[in-house]
């Protein structure tokens, strides 16, 4: 679908960005969890 739409350098760089907004909620959460909690 993504390779339809967006070519497959679209595609990839979709997938970089998914990947890195995933990645960075997930450590911001771990140290929000660390502060909070210990």
């Amino acid at each position: 679908y993504g390779h339809d739409l967006f070519g497959e350098s679209g595609e990839i760089a979709s997938t970089l960005v998914g990947s890195s907004v995933l990645s960075f909620g997930h450590i911001k959460n771990q140290k929000l969890c660390k502060e909070c909690c210990h």
